[in-house]
């Protein structure tokens, strides 16, 4: 008799994986390539998406395993995006059915490995982004070694400096007409002493809402204000 064995299941938590991954289903890119590593000796691993629409953007989660002798690549390989997440490029050529990678699930972002119908690896995360129409989606900014913008309906985006941060909100305005200056964010907040290592649900319970549809000068206004309460 075959004994089945369970795959190893891992949920994301921290505030800097959730946002990572949730970025990624943001910038919704058409190709990735994705990169599972493991450090036999310790059980520690990263999960790294490269985005091959922009080469440069990479998002990963898990844990930093750089210099470590015995890491090893158990799964690389491109996936693609279709209807309801993403699939293992070379496999749905081959396949009868999707073998779907990664994909939206009951409010989770949901990765198994090396596909759904063989399942290995699971990593599950909540689902930030992509749960509404695009334009309404929710924006958070928060502020660690840069300041950064995780976009929901675009992506994420970050700064050095408060001055890059400043120029960046004030191209956002709309070009209609309005009686009044405003960038197109019906739901967004600002974070403050968001740490990498915390709990997503710990930090954006410390979240500030921002006002709805807000001009620049809002933004800049509820950022500087969680600045100064952080030193």
């Amino acid at each position: 008799m075959t004994m089945s064995v369970s795959p190893a299941v891992f949920t994301l938590k921290r505030f800097r994986d959730v946002a990572s991954i949730n970025a990624f289903i943001a910038r919704r890119p058409d190709r990735a390539r994705l990169i599972y590593e493991v450090v036999r000796s310790s059980g520690l691993w990263r999960l790294t998406l490269v985005d091959l629409d922009e080469e440069r953007e990479l998002y990963a989660v898990g844990y930093f395993i750089d210099g470590a002798e015995d890491r090893e690549v158990v799964y690389d390989f491109i996936i693609k995006r279709v209807w309801g997440g993403y699939v293992h490029e070379e496999l749905d050529e081959k396949l009868h059915y999707p073998p779907y990678v990664l994909q939206k699930s009951g409010g989770l972002i949901l990765v198994t490995l090396p596909h759904v119908y063989k399942e290995a690896i699971i990593i599950d995360a909540p689902q930030v982004c992509w749960r509404t129409d695009p334009l309404h989606e929710s924006v958070y900014i928060w502020r660690d070694s840069t300041y950064n913008v995780l976009d929901c309906g675009a992506g994420l985006f970050s700064f050095k400096t408060m001055e890059e941060f400043e120029k960046w909100i004030r191209e956002r305005v709309c070009t209609e007409d309005h009686e009044r200056p405003l960038i197109h964010w019906p739901d967004w907040f600002v974070i403050p002493g968001a740490s990498g290592d915390e709990e997503w649900s710990a930090a954006v319970r410390r979240a500030v809402r921002g006002r709805h549809y807000p001009s620049p000068e809002d933004v800049i206004t509820l950022v500087r204000k969680a600045a100064e309460e952080e030193t």
